[in-house]
């Protein structure tokens, strides 16, 4: 029975116990809670990437081989001129074919691009979008606004927000 009162008494006025206190403290031991409160906190348009180069549908591979040379990136969205993403061309879809000469000057880039796995809205919230990302297993999707692309969003980007939102967090 004194046992029970002090557990209680001490739960009330301490809510981690002796073991669990001091990693908390340190910022060693992260809590559910507080996972999604960091998370929750990063906003999606300040880590929208828009280096991305981007190319026409009515474009060549010619003129994607061109991109690919100077780009740092290894997808490409395929865009219209109104600015609406119809596909995307990744580095692998072409690697097979971008060093043959005829198909450069033949193959239309609205034949190789592919729809992305998922689309995100800069005003999803972040358990929505890492939602998309776990059920895809994309690295990369595509960030939508009212129908006009605005760039993307890389998991590891995420990652690398969320790590120094943490690290920010517990140092408070």
């Amino acid at each position: 029975m004194v046992s029970a009162i002090a557990f209680s008494t001490s739960s009330f006025f301490e809510k981690h116990s002796l073991y669990t206190k001091h990693l908390i403290e340190s910022g060693d031991l992260i809590q559910y809670d507080k996972d999604r409160q960091v998370l929750s906190q990063i906003d999606l348009t300040k880590i929208i990437e828009k280096d991305l180069l981007v190319i026409r549908p009515d474009a060549y591979l010619s003129n994607l081989v061109d991109l690919v040379r100077i780009s740092k990136r290894n997808i490409f969205p395929v865009v219209t001129s109104d600015n609406e993403l119809v596909g995307v061309i990744t580095l692998d879809d072409i690697r097979h074919m971008m060093f043959d000469a005829e198909k450069r000057k033949t193959t239309p880039i609205r034949t190789i691009m592919h729809s992305p796995p998922a689309f995100v809205s800069p005003h999803e919230n972040m358990q929505s979008v890492m939602s998309k990302f776990e059920k895809t297993g994309a690295w990369n999707l595509p960030v939508i606004d009212n129908g006009e692309y605005k760039g993307f969003l890389s998991k590891s980007r995420i990652f690398n927000t969320y790590r120094k939102k943490l690290i920010r967090t517990n140092r408070e």
